[in-house]
């Protein structure tokens, strides 16, 4: 399937209007379970020499209940194999090493698009994103798969972004970035206006290198079912900054607060710690001027236009209300 996906991204690519501008959507499935790469793929990694996972065995006293459910839970969805006594077990060695054979493969497919847009001299002219929706544990904190727990190796995603005459080769940001900044990001690339109704920031002039810093915090949100199970479900919402991580569960009395300089791997919740209450309250209430400002955004601005010319207001209502301008 990922074979076939960049064959007819190919094609596509080769039979397109050249005159006009273009969109691709290339979605690969891998890497993903079941962790079946073909060959040679499926060989090409060494199990014996791929990293431990981290924080195996990890003490979950102080996190949430749906922390213990679903590292005992797991092998509903997964199945039994050998985790190791302590350690790393003989299949969970090799799953890991058929997850970087997916790697490598979509690594090779990816390759050959862009050797075919240089070849149809569209380097300099086209924007190539690489991203993912989300990561996966692979068993790091016991865990596989991307459960509803907010671990690095689950919430974290790659980020490429190569256009030669815009983002110099080799630079890197290291602060934290959302993909809701995608669309407008693109829309300013190509001299639109943004949309009625986006919450993402523009970060253009980041790739382009005049601006250093972009945003300080992000938001992310997850709801989640146990289907495997009669729990209930786990919803959230987590602020991230460079250093912090704050996890809220709304009205539950259970949170989560790292320190992710000083403990990158969250083995230690600061939730309940009196040295951190500050901390806590702080981050708490900017995570909830992020989403006032996100989710209410718009509703601010009408309300101030509504003062001052109500018709306005009204029409600059029903375009929000629209997934698209008039054509």
């Amino acid at each position: 399937h990922t074979h076939w996906l960049t064959d007819e991204t190919l094609a596509w690519l080769r039979q397109r209007q050249p005159e006009q501008p273009f969109f691709c959507w290339l979605s690969y499935l891998d890497p993903h379970h079941p962790f079946c790469p073909p060959r040679p793929y499926c060989d090409l990694h060494d199990p014996d020499d791929l990293p431990d996972p981290i924080a195996l065995q990890e003490d979950l006293a102080d996190k949430p209940p749906h922390y213990r459910w679903q590292r005992e839970g797991q092998h509903f969805y997964y199945g039994s194999f050998d985790t190791g006594q302590g350690g790393v077990g003989r299949h969970a060695r090799e799953i890991k090493a058929h997850y970087y054979g997916m790697i490598s493969f979509v690594d090779e497919q990816i390759g050959r698009v862009l050797a075919e847009l240089d070849r149809l001299g569209l380097r300099e002219n086209t924007h190539v994103i690489f991203t993912s929706d989300h990561g996966d544990a692979l068993l790091d904190h016991d865990v596989f798969g991307k459960p509803p727990l907010a671990y690095e190796s689950i919430l974290r995603v790659p980020l490429l972004w190569r256009h030669p005459p815009l983002v110099r080769a080799g630079r890197v940001h290291t602060g934290v970035m959302t993909q809701l900044d995608f669309a407008p990001t693109v829309l300013e690339l190509a001299g639109a206006p943004p949309l009625p109704g986006m919450e993402g920031r523009s970060f253009a002039s980041l790739l382009g290198g005049l601006a250093d810093e972009h945003r300080d915090a992000v938001v992310v949100e997850r709801i989640a079912l146990e289907r495997h199970t009669s729990e209930p479900v786990v919803r959230y919402k987590t602020l991230i900054t460079e250093q912090w991580k704050l996890v809220h569960y709304g009205s539950a009395s259970a949170g989560e607060l790292y320190d992710l300089k000083a403990d990158p791997e969250q083995r230690v919740n600061l939730w309940s710690h009196p040295g951190h209450a500050d901390q806590r309250r702080n981050l708490a209430e900017r995570l909830l001027t992020e989403l006032i400002d996100s989710e209410l955004g718009d509703a601010a601005q009408l309300w101030r236009r509504q003062r001052e010319e109500p018709f306005g207001a009204l029409r600059d209502l029903r375009r929000s209300e629209s997934s698209w301008p008039d054509a």
